[in-house]
């Protein structure tokens, strides 16, 4: 009879831990869409002793509306690990409130998105949802969880049962982590190294290969200073050499003054210019050379 108290206690403070508190984050959170969010991951192998094999990067380019619901085109680009893109996917998703699930946009029909195969808004513990004709367990890890990005918050995680891998979405940051389930033959693992959501930045940013840079100008024009009382100087560079000419011309399109008609080479060039015959107002500087033009726009006042 002693014993009773005691035994008691135990049974409440189990039932207590099997109680789940409920979830009070928005749904939308853990997959947050917004134009400009990047995330940044690496991959390996899945193996006892991770070793990156190369690189993720999802980014929310656009926005665009189709079938009367606005849907974000999310770039995912895959990268090896000296940084070159082997792959590159757009795929046009958006969050569903009515299902409250993340969904894709195919052939002209709404279809599931695989990393985030069941609805957000199911409790943390003891909840499954069908997913692509098989069942899916969702077994919730809880509140104040490592996100691997240093800090903490609420984290769901979602297991396909005929699959060897589970997914981890983080609230206010998304997909978090692709992880290998080694026992059901899982071979890959994904985890998150940035990831800027919401104008807000956690972790580094990947070495990825950089964006092509723009092409150089044929042809650069500036005019300083501006508003000007009298001389001014105009600066232009040029790509490669030719004939180029430099004009003034008014508010009403008539040209003004001719500072420059001849060949120049490849480069830096300044001409000078002497406004003071000219009334106050606003002018236009234009330079053409080849199929380049450039313009620059001067004030004179006095």
């Amino acid at each position: 009879m002693r014993r009773c108290p005691a035994l008691l206690l135990l049974l409440v403070a189990a039932t207590a831990a099997a109680q789940a508190p409920p979830d009070t984050t928005a749904p939308w959170r853990y997959f947050p869409l917004e134009v400009g969010n990047r995330w940044d991951y690496f991959w390996d192998e899945g193996t006892a002793t991770p070793s990156p094999r190369g690189y993720w990067r999802w980014v929310v380019r656009d926005d665009t509306t189709l079938g009367g619901h606005r849907y974000f085109a999310l770039e995912q680009a895959v990268f090896s690990l000296s940084g070159a893109p082997t792959s590159s996917t757009t795929r046009y998703v958006r969050f569903d409130t009515t299902t409250a699930r993340v969904v894709e946009r195919r052939n002209g029909a709404d279809t599931g998105f695989f990393y985030a195969p069941c609805p957000l808004d199911l409790p943390f513990e003891g909840s499954e949802c069908q997913t692509a004709g098989y069942w899916t367990a969702q077994t919730g890890i809880g509140y104040a969880q490592d996100t691997g990005l240093g800090v903490t918050t609420s984290v769901k995680r979602f297991e396909p049962l005929l699959t060897g891998r589970a997914v981890r979405l983080a609230a206010g940051i998304g997909f978090v982590r692709y992880e290998t389930i080694v026992e059901k033959g899982g071979t890959i693992d994904v985890r998150i190294a940035y990831a800027h959501v919401g104008g807000v930045t956690y972790g580094w940013p990947l070495v990825v290969a950089a964006e092509p840079a723009p092409p150089a100008a044929a042809l650069t024009l500036t005019a300083a200073p501006s508003p000007a009382a009298g001389r001014v100087r105009v600066a232009l560079t040029l790509a490669v050499a030719g004939p180029v000419k430099v004009a003034v011309f008014d508010a009403l399109g008539r040209e003004v003054a001719v500072l420059l008609d001849g060949s120049r080479g490849a480069g830096a060039h300044a001409v000078a210019f002497d406004g003071s015959a000219l009334p106050s107002g606003a002018y236009l500087v234009r330079a053409t050379s080849g199929g380049a033009t450039a313009t620059a726009r001067l004030t004179l006042a006095r």
